[in-house]
């Protein structure tokens, strides 16, 4: 988080991702995550950051908004992990390849009431 006594232009970026964070629903760390990386981490682009991604997605569960579990991209970035899924991307672009590996290694994909690869159930029991 910027120092509180940073004005102009970085304190108003700042309150501007915080508000769309807030209106989007992540939280205050996804947001200090997003001020602080601001260069897409694939080597030698230099687009700017668009929206950090979140390597266990929302849709495999993966609220976490912790920074072992989000990644600075640019918006081309993030399209092509979307597209193409972690593991093409990780392979693709082998800089990237650790941190994804040691994310989706945290916490296995799992789906509502399945069991994960490491043989726990997920979700509500009954």
């Amino acid at each position: 988080m910027p120092p509180e006594n940073i004005y102009g232009g970085f304190r108003m970026m700042f309150d501007a991702i915080a508000a769309y964070c807030e209106e989007k629903g992540y939280s205050l760390d996804y947001a200090h995550y997003w001020y602080n990386h601001q260069k897409c981490a694939v080597q030698g682009c230099k687009l700017p950051v668009w929206a950090p991604h979140h390597i266990r997605t929302r849709g495999a569960h993966g609220v976490c908004d912790e920074a072992w579990n989000l990644f600075e991209f640019c918006k081309k970035h993030h399209g092509e992990i979307h597209v193409g899924g972690v593991l093409t991307f990780a392979e693709k672009h082998p800089e990237t390849k650790e941190k994804i590996l040691a994310a989706l290694d945290r916490a296995p994909v799992s789906f509502q009431g399945s069991k994960t690869l490491r043989g726990r159930v997920s979700g509500p029991t009954a």
